[in-house]
């Protein structure tokens, strides 16, 4: 406790240097409180003198219009006006005058603008027509009273004047004429002066125009001083302040500047700013002395107090400068007997834990070392393993960053592309794959399709393209993409694979050939087959037993089989190698669907079926009959074989540029999941109630084939368990082809 007592005596006398600085920043807010006070006050005074002298102008201005108005609306000169007694309005206005000794002269005029009199006289005056002044004007538009702008005076050449216009009206109201008044403005200079304040101070009073009015230098009258003070022109529109400006001398001067109410006139104090705020300025010196004395005085004690403690922390400074340098031998001596003692001796015990904790630490480390370098090896031959795999690749490997820039290349994409890795690394896929479709059309044009796979961020895969490589060979190809995710799951590229498909087409082609050249070979056998096998039953249907006649209409049924696989193959091979014929012209469908539809009949009876044609006048079409009734027999057939009761229906209807023809039956319908296959090569779906239906799987696949061949459609739309329709669309011929929307979808097989 004692220890402690010495240290918080010590803080305190260092608390007491420190209070200094506070103390020293109130001491200098006050003054500069009281400064900006004495500035507040010199800047009200100002406006208060303002506000004075432009009381004072206005009561001098609305005097004279009183005097004025009086002599107007007096009963004797509204008579004498209106009798034309030019003589008494001479004595009136001349009495009058004597009397209000701030008016230059009065005078009076008709309501055409003619002067009828005027005192003090002037003969070249009377008579004249003044109809032009602008007074004159003023008044017969408003009827009302005008105070003009500054005019030279006119009976009296030492004075400037302003004019007072007031109408002279009769009983009903009539205007007779008016009566002037030329005001003496030296007296209201006189007045302006006396409300100064300030010896140095000038009241300034301008007119609408900006002219000046009354200043007390005499030859600044008549001058403009919108020409070159902002504060006129604020002041003629109507605002009141403060602003400072530069003379020609380049002195600032103080303005503070009001309008004139009810007259559209203004008036400024002016002074010069150090003589406005002459009290502020020396204030402010002051201020800057008092801070600079402040600021010593806190330095001083600042210093005094930092060095009594700077010593032992200086110490402790250099013993952390040891440690971090790697000496954990240290042992401060520091002798203080307070908080910065017992500090040291922590510091101390800090060190010895650090030399400790640095030797456990070094054993740590080394470890560590051994399993990174473990790590490390393995990850060598995991990385050595992925680039033997990435070379030895026989598909051609690509990988972009998420810009489409090439940043990897495999040997076999070297082979396949004809570019090597260091040619095309950091380039464009785009620049170096020029992907076709297999009509030439360059897909790269309108937008690279690898870049698919980064703006997709899925897998994508393409067959039946081509690739135009470095020497200008194209190649058919396919390529499987999909993106590439950073550890947060970003995308940050894509990996593409690419397989050369010119072996695997030429198979295709030699399988092709086969396929052609054995059903050619069978076809005929089986023929012969069939033929021999009807002689044999029409020569044995009465001489052998029922089960042997079985047998021979079982081995009639397999040959049937067999001759029909063998022709539908022969199609196939047709239709794919473009050596099928179809022969496009105008068609008759109904009479087709007609004849057709009789001849299912008997098929669907002998299941127990009825079979429909929905009959209805039907436009030509463009087909080949041949072909239409092969799909015919393919769709209705494929009806009756998978429809154990109920009925087929045959109808068509008409769509905006084609004929539709539908086939629906009753029968057990097709699952969802093999709709999408339902027209491909081989597929084949077993009745699932008798187990025993046969078919090749190509019935609707040539269907397909030759429904686009003829430039149609064909699709489904199926129900599990209540039946299936099968569809096809074939093109009107282009006089029955009608202008307006589809009512028919024909693209969705559901």
């Amino acid at each position: 406790m004692k220890v402690f007592n010495k240290v918080q005596n010590r803080l305190f006398i260092l608390f007491l240097f420190v209070a200094a600085i506070p103390m020293t920043i109130l001491a200098s807010t006050l003054l500069i409180y009281n400064t900006t006070y004495l500035k507040n006050y010199s800047l009200n005074n100002k406006k208060m003198t303002a506000q004075t002298a432009t009381a004072l102008a206005q009561q001098f201005l609305n005097h004279a219009k009183e005097d004025i108005e009086s002599v107007a609306k007096s009963p004797i000169v509204m008579a004498n006006m209106e009798k034309g007694n030019i003589s008494f309005l001479a004595d009136f206005i001349e009495n009058f005058q004597k009397s209000h000794k701030f008016f230059v002269s009065i005078a009076m005029m008709d309501s055409e603008g003619y002067v009828q009199a005027i005192y003090p006289e002037n003969s070249a005056i009377i008579g004249n027509n003044l109809a032009y002044q602008k007074y004159f004007i003023e008044v017969m538009k408003t009827e009302e009273t005008y105070l003009s702008n500054l005019v030279n005076s006119e009976p009296k050449e030492d004075f400037e004047t302003v004019v007072v216009a007031v109408p002279v009206r009769d009983k009903l109201g009539n205007i007779l004429g008016l009566a002037l008044g030329h005001i003496d403005l030296s007296k209201l200079t006189n007045i302006l002066r006396e409300a100064s304040t300030s010896a140095s101070a000038k009241t300034i009073l301008i007119d609408r125009k900006g002219e000046i009015v009354s200043h007390p230098d005499a030859k600044m009258i008549t001058k403009n001083a919108k020409e070159k003070d902002n504060w006129a022109v604020k002041v003629l529109a109507g605002t009141k302040g403060v602003s400072e400006e530069v003379n020609a001398e380049g002195e600032k001067i103080l303005y503070v500047y009001l309008p004139i109410t009810g007259t559209g006139w203004g008036l400024a104090i002016e002074e010069p700013l150090n003589d406005a705020l002459g009290i502020f300025s020396q204030t402010k010196w002051l201020i800057v002395m008092i801070g600079i004395l402040s600021g010593l005085v806190v330095f001083l004690l600042s210093l005094l107090g930092g060095r009594r403690f700077s010593a032992p922390i200086s110490q402790l400074y250099k013993g952390a400068e040891l440690i971090a340098q790697g000496n954990w031998n240290l042992n401060l001596e520091i002798r203080t007997g307070d908080e910065i003692e017992q500090l040291a001796n922590q510091f101390n015990r800090m060190a010895a834990g650090l030399k400790e904790s640095y030797s456990n630490l070094e054993k740590k480390i080394r470890d560590r070392t051994k399993e990174l370098e473990l790590v490390n090896q393995q990850l060598s031959q995991a990385k050595t393993k992925l680039e033997a795999v990435f070379r030895q690749m026989a598909d051609g490997l690509l990988v972009i960053d998420d810009g489409g820039r090439i940043i990897e290349f495999n040997p076999a994409m070297e082979q396949l592309s004809g570019w090597k890795a260091y040619e095309i690394k950091g380039r464009y896929c785009y620049e170096v794959l020029q992907i076709e479709d297999q009509n030439g059309n360059k897909l790269c044009q309108n937008k690279c399709p690898l870049i698919e796979i980064l703006e997709t961020n899925q897998l994508v895969t393409k067959t039946d393209v081509t690739v135009l490589n470095k020497d200008g060979i194209r190649i058919d190809i396919s390529y499987n993409g999909v993106p590439l995710l950073d550890s947060c799951g970003e995308l940050s590229g894509a990996v593409i694979t690419f397989q050369d498909m010119r072996e695997s087409k030429e198979l295709e082609k030699l399988r092709e050939q086969f396929v052609t050249m054995v059903t050619h070979e069978l076809r005929a056998p089986i023929t012969n087959i069939k033929g021999w096998l009807s002689m044999l039953m029409e020569e044995c249907n009465k001489t052998i037993s029922e089960k042997e006649w079985e047998i021979l209409k079982e081995i009639k049924q397999n040959n049937e089989y067999l001759l029909n696989l063998v022709n539908e193959m022969l199609d196939v091979s047709k239709i794919e190698q473009d050596s099928f014929i179809v022969n496009i012209k105008t068609c008759n469908l109904g009479r087709t669907l007609r004849r057709v539809a009789s001849e299912m009949k008997v098929l669907a009876r002998e299941k127990g079926l009825s079979l429909e044609f929905l009959e209805k006048e039907l436009p030509p079409v463009l087909a080949d009959e041949e072909r239409v009734v092969q799909v015919l027999y393919n769709l209705i057939g494929n009806a009756i074989k998978f429809t154990n009761h109920g009925k087929i229906e045959i109808w068509c209807e008409e769509d905006k540029n084609s004929l539709i023809t539908h086939i629906s039956d009753t029968g057990q319908g097709i699952p969802p999941a093999n709709i999408p296959r339902i027209f491909d090569k081989f597929f084949t779906m077993q009745n699932q109630q008798l187990h025993k239906t046969k078919g090749t799987g190509l019935g609707l696949y040539i269907s397909r084939l030759v429904v686009e061949r003829m430039s149609g459609e064909i699709w489904v739309k199926s129900l599990e368990r209540k039946g299936s329709t099968f569809s096809f669309s074939l093109p009107l011929i282009p006089s029955f082809q009608k202008e307006r929307p589809s009512s028919v979808k024909t693209t969705t097989q559901s």
